[in-house]
């Protein structure tokens, strides 16, 4: 399987002249009249490209606050992705690893590989974050790649539009419009490492709305072996559903009502001592409301609520020497060796309530606000011995006003209150110079925030082993069949919010009749009372204790040569350095690669032909080199009504 593992990532020397020649070949292939002709092909969509993300309003990219990169549609399909994160890999500054052949990471700029816990990403506005145990689980969202619109990317701070967890940047998966989407659609792949994958989808209308169902299921074998050339055990077997349904009562108003479900099971190695595997055995649930009203032409108010739920059961049998988990030689001799079911199973839960307005005035002026209420729970007998809660509330505001012809200025801002931590406020502020509409100057300052999660300040972790009894099998009638074992870790609770202050100096234009879209981005950002450390039941002590500065430079373009050829590339310089030593230091920066880059070709061929072909590095990440190429080829073919394509 060709999955990254920060852990054992092997250097691959042998592909980096791989990406000139297929770049070589391609451009070889095509007649320069065509190239000539390119520019003046009347069939090409000259519009200047518009994104949402950035201030929670749609407007075109050369006015947006903030370094946007987005991964559309054709790329999607063109990457040859089976997973989301692999997506990534595109995005200009961005890591990429997986612990486990499931178990992925992202992370804008890195820093630690050990969770994604500094990026917030949202599927059409609703958080994935799971707050229990600082996560977010990419295989934990029931979506296929099918249903995916086009992923925006916010490459910088923006808790001052979406609050805490938004400290790195912001991912917002756009999934398709029942409208957009065909009638039926059904594919099927199979490959090596025991690679397995159907979907199957269906939309239309029905009376005044239209909805969209779609079912996926995903299998594989994750890595054949270990560093040490042993066995792998971290297969994958998962099952999505997802729903969309929207209907416009009136002219004036849409009401879009979206679900999904996921269950599966995910393997995981027999560590020492384990007599069974800790599988994992998931669930994961969501249903979301979102309604948005037209006052007026100029003036729109949108609410939107979301419930959302996961649940992990994780149970197995181990035998451990009565000394190492704490049983007191008076009970138990220090070697004796003991055996018992613990679990680590869990449940995350989270009711997300948005409420947004957005006002263009008369004058050269916008203005974004809105309200954002939340409630995170978090039930675990291991790691929290029960139940733990936090509300969450949050002001927002984005005032957008253009003062002169060629210049705007964007002030934006977040107040927001935990009752785990207190309140905090986040300022963003722009400006902006327009030497025409296709280009952009602009000139960012903001400040973010992440609070810790509930396990970081609310864990209470602990085993309790059942079914105990002697290696042998016999009872230990003087400690019984059930047993607390006493080691114990408890949060501190007196951690305080990582922030971010980040400087950011950039360009956005649009050549060559907009078809050739530059991005370019420097920035100077210092990350303080960050909390890395690694917590294990025996080092469980999370502390504010890491700073560390990130200054660099960051390029994307995006080139369509023609209707049938798009080239496409990104580059990041990341120089990172800790203000001082201490213990976690490293890890402040292990997942931050120093040069990174990608290139990219699509070129669509004698007329029903499409090869495709995707270059990744890094160096280094985990202090590795990485390198990748995906290459994929595709042949369609016209049945009926409907359209074949094959591709490996």
């Amino acid at each position: 399987m060709s999955f990254i593992n920060p852990n054992h990532i092997p250097t691959m020397p042998a592909l980096k002249p791989v990406l000139p020649l297929v770049l070589s070949a391609v451009v070889a292939a095509i007649p320069l009249s065509v190239l000539s002709d390119a520019l003046t092909d009347s069939g090409f969509d000259t519009a200047i490209p518009t994104v949402l993300t950035p201030v929670r309003l749609k407007q075109p990219r050369t006015e947006v606050p903030a370094s946007v990169t987005v991964i559309d549609r054709q790329l999607i399909e063109a990457s040859g992705a089976r997973q989301l994160p692999e997506l990534f890999r595109l995005v200009p500054g961005t890591s990429v690893g997986a612990r486990d052949g499931w178990n992925y990471v992202v992370s804008y700029h890195g820093t630690t590989h050990r969770d994604s816990r500094r990026m917030q990403v949202m599927v059409d506005g609703r958080s994935v974050y799971q707050a229990g145990l600082a996560t977010i689980d990419w295989n934990d969202i029931p979506l296929a790649l099918e249903d995916i619109e086009r992923i925006e990317i916010v490459r910088g701070p923006d808790t001052a539009a979406y609050g805490a967890n938004a400290f790195l940047g912001v991912i917002n998966i756009v999934t398709r419009h029942p409208d957009d989407s065909p009638s039926l659609r059904l594919r099927a792949s199979n490959g090596s490492g025991h690679t397995e994958d159907y979907y199957g989808s269906t939309s239309g209308k029905f009376g005044d709305s239209s909805y969209r169902v779609s079912a996926n299921t995903r299998r594989d074998a994750g890595f054949d072996s270990d560093r040490d050339g042993n066995d792998r055990r971290d297969s994958t077997n998962l099952q999505l559903f997802n729903g969309r349904w929207e209907v416009s009562p009136s002219e004036n108003w849409n009401l879009d009502l979206r679900a999904g479900y996921k269950y599966g099971q995910y393997t995981d190695d027999i560590n020492t001592g384990d007599l069974t595997a800790a599988d994992h055995y998931v669930r994961d649930w969501f249903f979301s409301t979102v309604s948005e009203h037209f006052l007026s032409p100029r003036n729109s108010l949108k609410w939107q609520i979301d419930f959302a739920g996961q649940h992990d059961e994780t149970e197995w049998r181990t035998c451990s020497r009565a000394g190492d988990i704490g049983i007191p030689r008076s009970v138990l001799p220090r070697t004796t060796l003991i055996c018992g079911d613990i679990n680590e199973s869990g449940t995350n839960q989270r009711v997300d309530f948005d409420l947004q307005d957005t006002l263009i005035g008369v004058a050269p002026w916008k203005l974004v606000a809105g309200i954002h209420a939340q409630q995170q729970k978090a039930n675990s007998k291991t790691y929290y011995q029960g139940s733990v809660e936090r509300s969450t509330y949050q002001l927002f505001a984005n005032y957008e006003y253009r003062f002169l012809p060629q210049w705007s200025f964007t002030l934006g801002g977040s107040q927001e209150y935990a009752d785990t931590i207190g309140q905090n406020f986040s300022p963003r502020a722009a400006l902006l110079f327009f030497p025409n509409e296709n280009h952009s100057i602009r000139a960012v300052y903001s400040e973010a925030i992440r609070t810790p999660d509930l396990f970081e300040v609310e864990a209470d972790w602990s085993y309790t082993a059942k079914d105990v009894t002697f290696a042998d099998g016999s009872p230990i009638p003087f400690l019984g069949s059930t047993v607390k074992i006493p080691l114990r870790a408890v949060s501190p609770g007196n951690l305080r919010e990582e922030t971010i202050s980040s400087r950011e100096f950039g360009y956005y234009g649009l050549w060559l009749n907009r078809r050739l879209q530059t991005d370019v981005k420097w920035f100077w950002d210092e990350l303080d009372n960050l909390t890395s450390s690694s917590l294990s039941i025996t080092s469980f002590n999370p502390r504010n204790e890491g700073n560390v500065d990130q200054q660099g430079f960051e390029t994307e373009i995006d080139f369509r040569v023609t209707a049938s050829l798009r080239l496409r590339g990104t580059y990041a310089l990341i120089n990172s350095s800790v203000d001082h030593i201490y213990s976690g230091s490293f890890r402040d920066y292990e997942f931050t690669p120093k040069k990174s880059g990608s290139a990219s070709v699509i070129f669509d061929f004698l007329s029903s032909w499409q090869l495709s072909s995707n270059y990744f590095y890094a160096y280094a990440i985990n202090a590795q080199k990485v390198s990748r190429i995906d290459t994929r080829l595709q042949k369609s073919f016209v049945v009926g009504d409907g359209e074949l394509r094959a591709a490996g």
